[in-house]
Protein backbone atom coordinates (compact mmCIF):
# COMPACT_ATOMS: atom_id res chain seq x y z
CA UNK A 1 0.00 0.00 0.00
CA UNK A 2 1.26 3.73 -1.09
CA UNK A 3 2.40 5.61 1.35
CA UNK A 4 2.84 2.74 4.01
CA UNK A 5 6.70 2.66 5.92
CA UNK A 6 7.97 -0.62 5.03
CA UNK A 7 10.69 -2.66 7.87
CA UNK A 8 8.19 -1.76 10.71
CA UNK A 9 9.35 -3.03 13.71
CA UNK A 10 6.19 -5.93 14.86
CA UNK A 11 5.63 -7.65 18.20
CA UNK A 12 8.23 -8.25 20.66
CA UNK A 13 11.03 -11.36 20.61
CA UNK A 14 9.40 -14.56 21.86
CA UNK A 15 10.83 -14.90 25.22
CA UNK A 16 9.74 -11.08 26.12
CA UNK A 17 6.10 -12.14 25.49
CA UNK A 18 3.58 -14.21 27.36
CA UNK A 19 2.21 -16.57 25.27
CA UNK A 20 0.48 -18.23 27.93
CA UNK A 21 -2.89 -15.59 27.62
CA UNK A 22 -3.27 -15.93 24.17
CA UNK A 23 -6.77 -13.86 23.36
CA UNK A 24 -8.43 -11.63 20.99
CA UNK A 25 -6.16 -12.57 17.80
CA UNK A 26 -7.42 -11.89 14.11
CA UNK A 27 -5.89 -14.10 11.82
CA UNK A 28 -6.24 -13.57 8.34
CA UNK A 29 -6.81 -17.16 6.44
CA UNK A 30 -7.02 -18.77 3.27
CA UNK A 31 -9.33 -21.72 2.58
CA UNK A 32 -10.20 -23.49 -1.05
CA UNK A 33 -8.99 -20.10 -2.88
CA UNK A 34 -11.18 -17.73 -0.42
CA UNK A 35 -9.70 -15.25 2.17
CA UNK A 36 -11.29 -15.09 5.53
CA UNK A 37 -10.65 -13.35 8.57
CA UNK A 38 -10.70 -15.41 11.76
CA UNK A 39 -11.62 -14.13 15.60
CA UNK A 40 -9.38 -16.55 18.25
CA UNK A 41 -12.20 -15.69 20.75
CA UNK A 42 -15.03 -16.13 18.98
CA UNK A 43 -13.78 -18.77 16.99
CA UNK A 44 -15.34 -17.67 13.89
CA UNK A 45 -14.22 -16.98 10.17
CA UNK A 46 -15.96 -14.31 7.94
CA UNK A 47 -15.59 -14.52 4.45
CA UNK A 48 -13.64 -11.90 2.93
CA UNK A 49 -13.80 -13.10 -0.87
CA UNK A 50 -12.38 -15.11 -3.46
CA UNK A 51 -8.90 -14.98 -4.57
CA UNK A 52 -10.09 -16.73 -8.06
CA UNK A 53 -7.10 -18.88 -7.39
CA UNK A 54 -8.06 -22.43 -6.62
CA UNK A 55 -5.01 -23.61 -4.50
CA UNK A 56 -3.15 -20.57 -2.40
CA UNK A 57 -0.27 -22.09 -0.66
CA UNK A 58 1.04 -20.08 2.32
CA UNK A 59 -0.23 -16.15 2.92
CA UNK A 60 2.00 -13.72 4.64
CA UNK A 61 1.44 -9.59 5.35
CA UNK A 62 4.63 -7.75 4.74
CA UNK A 63 6.11 -4.31 6.43
CA UNK A 64 3.75 -2.46 4.51
CA UNK A 65 0.11 -4.88 4.93
CA UNK A 66 0.21 -6.17 1.95
CA UNK A 67 -1.03 -9.67 1.81
CA UNK A 68 0.80 -12.46 -0.64
CA UNK A 69 0.09 -15.78 -0.91
CA UNK A 70 1.44 -18.84 -3.73
CA UNK A 71 0.00 -19.71 -6.81
CA UNK A 72 0.88 -23.23 -6.31
CA UNK A 73 -0.58 -24.54 -9.32
CA UNK A 74 1.54 -21.69 -11.32
CA UNK A 75 4.53 -21.03 -8.63
CA UNK A 76 3.64 -17.34 -9.11
CA UNK A 77 3.53 -14.85 -6.04
CA UNK A 78 0.12 -13.29 -6.28
CA UNK A 79 -1.14 -9.84 -3.78
CA UNK A 80 -4.43 -10.80 -2.25
CA UNK A 81 -6.72 -7.63 -1.46
CA UNK A 82 -7.97 -7.15 2.29
CA UNK A 83 -10.71 -5.69 1.15
CA UNK A 84 -12.25 -8.22 -1.39
CA UNK A 85 -9.95 -10.94 -1.27
CA UNK A 86 -9.41 -10.92 -5.37
CA UNK A 87 -5.46 -11.87 -6.12
CA UNK A 88 -2.91 -10.11 -8.78
CA UNK A 89 0.28 -11.96 -10.01
CA UNK A 90 3.30 -10.56 -9.20
CA UNK A 91 5.47 -13.08 -11.08
CA UNK A 92 7.01 -16.39 -11.25
CA UNK A 93 9.02 -17.84 -8.29
CA UNK A 94 11.47 -20.48 -10.75
CA UNK A 95 10.31 -23.57 -8.03
CA UNK A 96 7.93 -26.02 -7.66
CA UNK A 97 5.48 -25.57 -4.71
CA UNK A 98 3.32 -27.78 -2.91
CA UNK A 99 -0.28 -27.32 -1.84
CA UNK A 100 0.36 -26.87 1.90
CA UNK A 101 3.73 -24.58 1.93
CA UNK A 102 5.20 -22.16 4.25
CA UNK A 103 5.19 -17.90 3.05
CA UNK A 104 6.24 -16.06 6.59
CA UNK A 105 8.09 -12.59 6.81
CA UNK A 106 10.53 -11.03 8.49
CA UNK A 107 9.97 -7.72 9.59
CA UNK A 108 13.67 -6.96 11.03
CA UNK A 109 15.15 -7.53 7.79
CA UNK A 110 12.07 -6.82 5.09
CA UNK A 111 12.84 -10.40 4.30
CA UNK A 112 9.42 -12.68 2.51
CA UNK A 113 10.63 -16.69 3.38
CA UNK A 114 9.10 -19.41 1.58
CA UNK A 115 9.40 -23.22 1.11
CA UNK A 116 9.33 -25.48 -1.92
CA UNK A 117 9.84 -29.22 -3.11
CA UNK A 118 13.22 -30.73 -2.57
CA UNK A 119 14.55 -33.77 -1.10
CA UNK A 120 10.72 -33.75 1.12
CA UNK A 121 7.61 -32.23 -0.23
CA UNK A 122 8.48 -28.68 0.87
CA UNK A 123 11.74 -28.77 2.05
CA UNK A 124 13.76 -25.92 0.68
CA UNK A 125 13.80 -22.46 2.16
CA UNK A 126 13.68 -19.73 -0.44
CA UNK A 127 13.66 -15.82 -0.38
CA UNK A 128 11.22 -14.10 -2.02
CA UNK A 129 11.80 -11.22 -4.00
CA UNK A 130 8.57 -8.89 -3.91
CA UNK A 131 9.19 -6.60 -6.47
CA UNK A 132 8.80 -10.28 -9.57
CA UNK A 133 8.11 -12.96 -7.24
CA UNK A 134 11.50 -14.20 -8.27
CA UNK A 135 12.79 -16.87 -5.56
CA UNK A 136 16.28 -17.03 -4.24
CA UNK A 137 17.40 -20.51 -2.90
CA UNK A 138 18.74 -20.72 1.13
CA UNK A 139 19.38 -24.38 1.34
CA UNK A 140 17.86 -27.90 1.39
CA UNK A 141 16.86 -28.39 4.60
CA UNK A 142 16.33 -31.56 7.07
CA UNK A 143 12.15 -30.86 7.41
CA UNK A 144 9.85 -33.20 5.63
CA UNK A 145 7.86 -30.60 4.77
CA UNK A 146 7.53 -27.06 5.80
CA UNK A 147 4.02 -26.52 6.34
CA UNK A 148 4.03 -23.06 7.83
CA UNK A 149 6.57 -20.56 8.38
CA UNK A 150 6.86 -17.30 10.34
CA UNK A 151 9.27 -15.14 11.43
CA UNK A 152 8.79 -13.73 15.73
CA UNK A 153 9.56 -9.85 16.64
CA UNK A 154 13.08 -11.35 16.85
CA UNK A 155 13.97 -12.35 13.47
CA UNK A 156 14.16 -15.73 14.36
CA UNK A 157 12.26 -17.77 11.61
CA UNK A 158 9.94 -20.59 13.01
CA UNK A 159 8.74 -23.56 10.80
CA UNK A 160 5.79 -26.42 11.12
CA UNK A 161 7.61 -29.46 9.79
CA UNK A 162 4.10 -31.27 8.75
CA UNK A 163 6.01 -34.39 7.14
CA UNK A 164 4.56 -37.86 8.12
CA UNK A 165 7.28 -38.57 10.49
CA UNK A 166 7.68 -35.09 12.14
CA UNK A 167 4.49 -32.81 12.92
CA UNK A 168 6.71 -30.58 14.77
CA UNK A 169 7.77 -27.14 15.53
CA UNK A 170 11.24 -26.05 14.57
CA UNK A 171 13.33 -22.88 14.73
CA UNK A 172 15.22 -22.09 11.59
CA UNK A 173 18.85 -20.94 10.84
CA UNK A 174 18.21 -18.29 7.85
CA UNK A 175 21.69 -18.65 6.81
CA UNK A 176 22.32 -22.03 6.28
CA UNK A 177 18.33 -23.74 6.40
CA UNK A 178 19.45 -25.87 9.50
CA UNK A 179 16.36 -26.60 11.68
CA UNK A 180 16.27 -26.73 15.61
CA UNK A 181 13.66 -29.14 16.61
CA UNK A 182 11.38 -27.86 19.56
CA UNK A 183 9.93 -31.01 20.79
CA UNK A 184 10.21 -34.16 18.89
CA UNK A 185 6.78 -35.04 17.51
CA UNK A 186 5.37 -32.67 19.87
CA UNK A 187 2.08 -31.67 17.43
CA UNK A 188 1.23 -35.22 16.59
CA UNK A 189 -2.53 -34.63 17.96
CA UNK A 190 -2.35 -32.33 14.95
CA UNK A 191 -0.91 -34.25 11.94
CA UNK A 192 -2.96 -32.16 9.63
CA UNK A 193 -1.85 -28.48 10.17
CA UNK A 194 -1.56 -26.23 6.99
CA UNK A 195 -1.69 -22.84 8.04
CA UNK A 196 0.75 -20.79 10.79
CA UNK A 197 0.96 -17.85 12.12
CA UNK A 198 3.09 -15.62 15.20
CA UNK A 199 1.10 -12.37 15.72
CA UNK A 200 2.73 -9.08 16.03
CA UNK A 201 2.51 -9.56 20.50
CA UNK A 202 4.34 -13.52 19.86
CA UNK A 203 1.07 -15.57 19.69
CA UNK A 204 2.06 -18.96 17.83
CA UNK A 205 -1.48 -20.18 16.22
CA UNK A 206 -1.70 -23.21 13.56
CA UNK A 207 -5.22 -24.17 11.69
CA UNK A 208 -5.34 -28.17 12.24
CA UNK A 209 -7.94 -28.97 9.44
CA UNK A 210 -9.59 -33.04 9.63
CA UNK A 211 -9.09 -34.89 6.52
CA UNK A 212 -12.60 -34.67 5.53
CA UNK A 213 -11.88 -31.05 5.75
CA UNK A 214 -15.08 -30.17 7.30
CA UNK A 215 -13.22 -29.54 10.75
CA UNK A 216 -10.92 -26.73 11.66
CA UNK A 217 -9.49 -26.60 14.76
CA UNK A 218 -7.71 -23.51 16.02
CA UNK A 219 -4.42 -24.96 17.85
CA UNK A 220 -2.66 -22.53 20.43
CA UNK A 221 1.41 -23.58 20.53
CA UNK A 222 4.03 -22.97 22.98
CA UNK A 223 7.20 -22.24 21.45
CA UNK A 224 9.41 -22.93 24.61
CA UNK A 225 7.62 -26.95 24.91
CA UNK A 226 6.41 -26.92 21.06
CA UNK A 227 3.39 -28.73 22.22
CA UNK A 228 0.03 -27.15 20.91
CA UNK A 229 -3.23 -26.84 22.77
CA UNK A 230 -6.79 -27.14 21.29
CA UNK A 231 -9.01 -23.58 21.44
CA UNK A 232 -12.05 -25.11 19.73
CA UNK A 233 -13.38 -25.84 16.30
CA UNK A 234 -13.60 -22.78 13.91
CA UNK A 235 -17.50 -21.77 12.24
CA UNK A 236 -17.81 -20.33 9.01
CA UNK A 237 -15.26 -22.03 6.59
CA UNK A 238 -16.90 -23.32 3.41
CA UNK A 239 -15.66 -27.36 4.41
CA UNK A 240 -14.49 -27.46 1.28
CA UNK A 241 -10.31 -27.52 1.69
CA UNK A 242 -7.54 -27.08 4.06
CA UNK A 243 -7.14 -23.88 5.78
CA UNK A 244 -3.65 -23.63 3.77
CA UNK A 245 -2.69 -20.17 5.06
CA UNK A 246 -2.46 -17.97 8.00
CA UNK A 247 -0.97 -14.48 8.74
CA UNK A 248 -1.96 -11.11 11.26
CA UNK A 249 -0.97 -7.90 10.04
CA UNK A 250 2.35 -6.38 11.49
CA UNK A 251 1.92 -3.63 12.89
CA UNK A 252 -0.58 -0.99 14.54
CA UNK A 253 -0.31 1.69 12.14
CA UNK A 254 -0.97 -1.12 8.97
CA UNK A 255 -3.75 -2.98 11.16
CA UNK A 256 -5.93 0.11 11.62
CA UNK A 257 -5.62 0.56 7.93
CA UNK A 258 -6.86 -1.84 7.12
CA UNK A 259 -9.79 -3.04 9.99
CA UNK A 260 -11.24 0.30 8.76
CA UNK A 261 -11.43 -1.19 5.03
CA UNK A 262 -11.94 -4.62 5.60
CA UNK A 263 -15.09 -3.29 8.13
CA UNK A 264 -16.55 -1.43 5.86
CA UNK A 265 -16.71 -3.96 3.50
CA UNK A 266 -18.37 -6.54 5.83
CA UNK A 267 -20.87 -3.58 7.10
CA UNK A 268 -21.68 -3.30 3.00
CA UNK A 269 -22.37 -6.86 2.69
CA UNK A 270 -24.44 -6.96 5.18
CA UNK A 271 -26.67 -4.04 4.36
CA UNK A 272 -27.17 -5.43 1.03
CA UNK A 273 -28.28 -8.76 3.32
CA UNK A 274 -30.60 -7.19 5.38
CA UNK A 275 -31.89 -4.67 2.15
Amino acid sequence: MPGMTRGVLVGCATLACGTGAAHGDELWAVEAGRLYVVDTDALTATLIGDTGIARVGGLAFNGSGVLHGIDTDTDQLVRISTLDGSASVVGGTGFDSSFSMGLGYDAITDTLFASARGDGLSSRLLTIDERDGSGTLIAETMAEAFVGLDADGSGQLWGIDGGADADQLVRIDTATGAIDVVSERGLAAFPNIAGFDITPRGDFWAINTDTSGTRYELVFIDPDTGLGTARGDIAGFSGTGYVTGLASIPAPGTAAVLALGSLATLRRRREIARG
